[in-house]
């Protein structure tokens, strides 16, 4: 479909903060009949007083889905599904390649091919401290997979002998630690003035 990002023919809606990098398209009609959809309720999008409720914090299961680049499958798309755990819900914006952002940290391992994914708070019986709770776990989104923090580690080369300059590369590894666009950026998207008023 045609992504247009303003005047009255647009499909694509951003978040007025710039360093959101989330995007909402509307579909509905005959834009539904090629593809293959899960409704989620807009219940689902963790707020702040979800995660207080839930006792969400460090040491809450999440686990996302995403696209597994070495294998994509051949007669359908095979997701990956990876799990972890939050390491951090930091109250103030962090920075990540060279901007300053508001998300979660997860002590997990993402990769090329999970932008953009949905994360999940996945909150089973002991998610009250010191206490079990009975009935099914609760699901909640947690938010947008945005990528994973780099170290930098110095690796060993030969230096050729015709070269005076005496460089080491460096290696980029994954650290562990995924970052998420809280799914309170989503709500404030589908709640803008503007979609609002497509809704309606």
């Amino acid at each position: 479909m045609p992504l247009v990002i303003s005047g009255p023919e647009q499909t694509l809606f951003l978040h007025s903060d710039e360093s959101v990098d989330i995007a909402v398209i509307p579909i509905a009609g005959k834009d539904l009949d090629p593809l293959d959809l899960v409704e989620l309720p807009e219940s689902w999008l963790a707020s702040s007083d979800d995660i207080a409720s839930n006792h969400i914090g460090v040491g809450t299961d999440v686990f996302f889905e995403g696209m597994f680049t070495p294998y994509l499958g051949q007669q359908k798309s095979y997701p990956i599904v990876r799990f972890g755990r939050v390491a951090m819900l930091p109250d103030e914006k962090i920075s990540f390649r060279g901007i300053e952002i508001e998300a979660y940290l997860l002590e997990t391992l993402a990769f090329g091919g999970n932008s953009g994914s949905p994360v999940f708070f996945y909150l089973g019986a002991d998610r009250e401290p010191g206490s079990m709770m009975l009935g099914p776990p609760t699901i909640k989104i947690a938010g947008v997979m945005e990528g994973y923090y780099q170290d930098l580690t110095p690796i060993t080369v030969v230096q050729p002998a015709s070269s005076d300059n005496q460089m080491i590369p460096v290696s980029a590894q994954n650290a562990g630690i995924a970052v998420v666009i809280p799914a309170q950026k989503v709500r404030d998207i589908l709640n803008s003035a503007v979609l609002i008023g497509k809704r309606h």
